[in-house]
């Protein structure tokens, strides 16, 4: 089987050596699969990352990742209405394949508040429901004041399905017959950005 552990560790030393890069603020992001991946980041090379940010993904709901020594800033971006990463928990994907299954969004984004020993109390902005054709709109949980300046933040998209939201980049009609509705009223990579952009390790 891959090492992705070792891949990525390998990748970081090849940037470190061939780039002036900052160390303490590494970052990662990846929607769907690749927000499983970066949640494993996030667990296993604690060390390394400052913050990450899973799209239209959540916690395993068996977890046999290394538990995080550090604390990590966690945005996560997830549809209330994901036909392949349920939003309330449970098997992953709508095919017959075995895919695993996730923590509820609600349970994921919690374990990153305990662990990081952030605020329980989130502090909510509800986005502006720019488009009035994409069935979905967007509140933000934000919950500050973990330790060594973390943080944990949920974007939830009510209504969305497995779709990154954008402003700019839309779905055609076919794709989100499979995907479930993108929503158009906030950009995910401006967001993901902001909220690493003052996080160190």
């Amino acid at each position: 089987s891959s090492d992705d552990m070792g891949f990525v560790k390998a990748l970081l030393r090849q940037l470190e050596q061939d780039y002036s890069i900052d160390t303490q603020r590494i970052y990662a992001s990846g929607t769907s699969n690749g927000g499983h991946m970066v949640l494993r980041l996030a667990m296993e090379m604690s060390d390394t990352f400052a913050a990450v940010a899973p799209v239209v993904a959540s916690m395993p709901d068996h977890n046999k990742c290394t538990p995080p020594t550090r604390p990590v800033s966690v945005l996560f971006m997830n549809g209330t209405a994901d036909p392949f990463s349920p939003f309330n928990g449970g098997r992953v994907g709508k095919d017959k394949v075995q895919r695993g299954a996730v923590l509820s969004t609600p349970a994921s984004v919690d374990y990153w508040v305990k662990h990081d020993g952030a605020s329980t109390t989130a502090v909510i902005k509800e986005f502006p429901d720019l488009s009035s054709h994409d069935d979905s709109h967007v509140v933000r949980e934000f919950y500050g004041n973990g330790k060594q300046g973390t943080a944990a933040m949920l974007y939830k998209v009510i209504g969305g399905g497995h779709t990154e939201p954008s402003l700019e980049e839309k779905y055609g009609v076919i794709y989100r017959l499979i995907v479930g509705e993108q929503n158009h009223d906030m950009e995910m990579a401006r967001e993901v950005w902001a909220f690493f952009a003052d996080k160190r390790r």
